[in-house]
């Protein structure tokens, strides 16, 4: 059987690795081939003019509060860029409600069209105040 496990940032895979070590042990039953471990991989700081941005973008469109609330089963490139010391942030630039996040990357992967859309305009609203530096 093909695992795929998807740790935090701050997860060291080893660690991850021994404890299904040990739950699947009593059943006989051992870890075999490792293809690729990555992590530990460090947070971009929130406390930066383009997180402000981003911050107030979602507030204003969408009356939230920022930050990680939603972790989705895929990842990004995030993960070999951080370590080199370039910010990176994750944005879902529209609502994701339960449905939606349970497919991103799935088959019939879909966004709402209205939902799509909001995202635009996010995107757009957050790349003209950076570019005009109006932040």
């Amino acid at each position: 059987m093909t695992v795929t496990q998807a740790n935090l940032p701050d997860e060291r895979p080893e660690d991850r690795m021994a404890v299904i070590e040990r739950v699947v042990a009593p059943y006989g039953v051992r870890v075999g081939e490792v293809r690729q471990k990555q992590g530990p991989v460090p947070l971009s700081p929130v406390d930066t003019p383009l997180f402000a941005i981003l911050r107030g973008e979602a507030e204003r469109r969408y009356k939230v509060q920022t930050g990680q609330q939603i972790l989705y089963r895929s990842a990004t490139d995030a993960r070999f860029l951080r370590p080199r010391g370039i910010i990176c942030y994750g944005v879902s630039p529209y609502p994701v409600d339960y449905f939606q996040s349970i497919s991103i990357h799935a088959a019939n992967e879909r966004i709402r069209l209205d939902y799509f859309m909001d995202g635009v305009g996010y995107v757009r609203s957050v790349v003209s105040e950076w570019a005009t530096g109006s932040n």
